[in-house]
């Protein structure tokens, strides 16, 4: 590419080639051009950021098994497995925010300053390499872990902040864009995404059309309609495509129904059971990874799931901790299985009505 000139007119690709492309780059270079090796790393980047994400819990909470419950949740979230399928950066976007939970975690418990400081400034380089916009939600992470207004947060937070305005006019190396604010939120408003989203005839492109083409009021109001196609999309897991085309349909379609049938619906179960968590941050970084979700959802009119899967780094915590409790109460058990069996009710009638228009 640099031969015949095409890195020179990246905004015609819409791409960015200096970000996750330029690191498979030397992936392929000095292991090999096979794609198995993409998708090995890409594998290994989810499997550590499930680890990530469990330690993480452990740390909050000091409950060694919630562990355990994490690493299944992480396990049957068929979103990670799905990004794993094909050669983008999300599964690196995963990391970056896995990593930068480990490590405000971390710092926020006086583990070893200097390294999880370091570590904090590359996981939102990277998040800046890889897509921008979402560095607009950094300060709320701060909020969560660092809401105590004392000397040693204070000090913590500042040097953070030192050290990532020293390395953000670095992602001007490895992006063809401009890293200021205003770029940012045109990105994030435009939706100019949403069009190739929106080219098949259906229910599902429908409402996403009738969604943004309203006012914001109006969208602000209804979010749980781009909220609920952002959770499903796609759900035709009775289609066998995969069989002639990319084994990431597969997981998309059939391994799916694990996501919206039981690991996605946890979502619910929590936000209607966060009482039971006795743990502060636990609850504040499951509402933040609830408002992440549907701030995508809001943006994108839920047409673009994959945009929304690293929120899910956030819930997880939570969702752990509530398999936890309900090991050990009767009465969580009981609103779990009313929410499970209402879910499926609405579900099965909302199938039988999208089966009949």
């Amino acid at each position: 590419m640099i031969k015949d000139g095409s890195l020179t007119n990246l905004e015609h690709y819409r791409l960015n080639y200096l970000g996750y492309p330029l690191l498979l780059s030397f992936l392929f270079k000095y292991l090999g051009n096979s794609l198995y090796i993409a998708f090995y790393i890409n594998y290994s980047l989810i499997v550590f950021s499930i680890v990530l994400i469990s330690m993480a819990s452990v740390k909050l909470t000091g409950e060694k098994k919630l562990f355990y419950y994490c690493i299944l949740i992480g396990a049957l979230t068929t979103p990670f497995i799905s990004i794993g399928t094909i050669i983008l950066k999300d599964s690196l976007i995963v990391f970056s925010f896995s990593l930068l939970l480990y490590s405000f975690v971390s710092l926020r418990n006086n583990n070893n300053f200097i390294l999880y400081i370091i570590l904090i400034a590359v996981s939102i380089c990277m998040i800046g390499v890889m897509r921008l916009p979402l560095l607009i939600l950094f300060p709320l992470i701060y909020l969560i872990l660092f809401n105590e207004l004392n000397t040693a947060n204070i000090l913590k937070v500042s040097v953070t902040t030192i050290a990532i305005i020293i390395l953000l006019p670095l992602l001007s190396l490895f992006t063809i864009h401009d890293i200021d604010f205003e770029f940012i939120f045109q990105n994030v408003l435009s939706n100019s995404l949403i069009d190739r989203e929106l080219d098949n005839e259906g229910v599902v492109s429908s409402l996403i059309g009738g969604y943004i083409a309203q006012p914001l009021w109006f969208r602000v109001l209804s979010i749980p309609i781009p909220f609920a196609i952002q959770l499903v999309t796609p759900f035709n897991f009775w289609s066998i495509s995969f069989l002639n085309d990319h084994f990431w349909y597969f997981t998309t379609h059939q391994l799916n129904f694990i996501w919206y049938g039981f690991t996605g619906v946890l979502i619910f179960v929590s936000m209607f059971n966060i009482g039971f968590i006795s743990n502060t941050y636990i609850k504040r970084l499951f509402i933040f990874g609830l408002f992440f979700y549907s701030l995508i959802a809001f943006i994108y009119g839920g047409a673009i799931p994959r945009y929304a899967i690293p929120s899910i780094v956030f819930m997880i915590p939570c969702f752990g901790d509530i398999l936890l409790v309900s090991k050990r109460n009767k009465c969580l058990q009981g609103r779990m299985l009313s929410i499970y069996a209402s879910y499926y009710v609405i579900g099965i009638l909302l199938f039988i009505i999208y089966i009949i228009v």
